[in-house]
C-alpha cells in the first residue's frame, strides 16, 4: 500500500486486482482505519461431454489498519476502485488544536 500526503488530504493506494467494490470493506473505529478485502475464485474445466475434469478454488484476503493522524477528518473519507487500484482519500481538518499549552515557570 502506498501512503501519500499533500496539503489537502491523505491518500492510501492499494492494488486490488480482480476485486469488485463488494469484495472490499473499509471501516473507522476509535481513530483507526481498517481496510480489508477478500476474493474467492473457482476455476472449473470440463470435457466435451460436460463432465468436470478439474476444479480449483482459491481465496485471497488482506487486512491493513492505520491509526489516523490528529489532523485527519474521519468524517470525510471516500474510496474508489478503478482498474484494480483502490484509492482511499482522507480529508485533513482545517486547524488542529494540538492541546499543548506552555506553562510559565515563575521564580519564588
Amino acid at each position: 500500500m502506498d501512503l501519500i500526503e499533500n496539503n489537502k488530504e491523505f491518500k492510501i493506494k492499494a492494488d486490488a486486482p480482480g476485486m469488485d467494490p463488494s469484495d472490499i470493506d473499509i471501516r473507522v473505529k476509535d481513530n483507526t482505519l481498517t481496510i480489508s478485502g477478500e476474493r474467492k475464485d473457482e476455476i472449473r474445466e470440463t470435457d466435451a461431454s460436460g463432465e468436470v475434469i478439474k476444479l480449483e478454488r482459491a481465496q485471497r484476503s488482506f487486512t491493513r489498519s492505520f491509526v489516523l493522524p490528529r489532523n485527519a477528518d474521519a468524517e470525510k473519507i471516500s474510496a474508489a476502485l478503478d482498474k484494480g487500484v483502490l484509492e482511499v482519500n482522507i480529508a485533513k481538518k482545517e486547524a488542529v488544536d494540538e492541546g499543548v499549552r506552555r506553562i510559565e515557570v515563575q521564580s519564588i
